[in-house]
């Protein structure tokens, strides 16, 4: 699976430009560049171990990892489960902002550590969603460093059980008390190509009675 977040980065900085227009700014070359806290953030992501139904260290490390870099951190437990928490993150205090971007930080089973080999970087969840989890935090980071993005414009999601059943993402919907976002990022793998809708799924139970053949 290769890593491949510089398109990603380009990517978010032309949607930015969109949500802040009103700033009247460019982007540096600093805001676009995909730089060693970026690989090393999605290392260190790799390496912990998220899969469905236990993303409690993936959380833990991104409330501390994003506090350091001064946002406010919110970690949600996800009905009662204390194994899995969403996390919400802004800058300052006004937590209803214009945009939003989010992705998941479950993986699917089996789990198999960080490696690089020949200049790609593999391991459990090192595209599906820890490469987009990395690149918006690092971008994000970035726009706020540079001041083309203040308190008030974007926040970030992470949320669990995405690869099961989408009960983070529910939750988060449901719990959040948040409804002022104009615009929202879904980090997935598209192939570096932005994808301008995002699919769910709907289950049902079906019961038939009848005579066995």
């Amino acid at each position: 699976m290769m890593f491949n977040s510089i398109t990603y980065a380009v990517a978010l900085a032309s949607v930015f430009s969109n949500v802040v227009a009103e700033k009247q700014s460019t982007f540096s070359a600093s805001t676009l560049k995909v730089n060693q806290e970026l690989l090393d953030l999605h290392r260190d992501l790799i390496q912990l171990k998220s899969v469905s139904g236990y993303e409690i260290d993936a959380a833990v490390y991104l409330q501390n990892y994003l506090e350091s870099n001064n946002f406010t951190v919110e970690l949600e437990t996800v009905y009662g489960d204390s194994n899995r928490k969403n996390v919400y993150a802004y800058y300052g205090k006004e937590r209803n902002t214009k945009a939003l971007l989010t992705s998941h930080i479950d993986t699917v089973p089996p789990y198999f550590n960080y490696s690089v080999v020949d200049n790609r970087i593999y391991g459990r969840g090192s595209v599906d969603a820890k490469s987009c989890v990395s690149s918006q935090i690092v971008a994000l980071s970035q726009l706020f460093k540079d001041g083309e993005v203040e308190e008030g414009d974007v926040a970030l999601l992470f949320v669990v059980d995405e690869e099961v059943q989408g009960r983070g993402m529910v939750y988060a919907s449901d719990n959040l008390g948040v409804d002022s976002w104009e615009h929202v990022i879904f980090g997935e793998p598209t192939e570096n190509r932005l994808g301008v809708g995002h699919k769910g799924m709907a289950s049902a139970q079906l019961k038939a009675h009848g005579k066995a053949a």
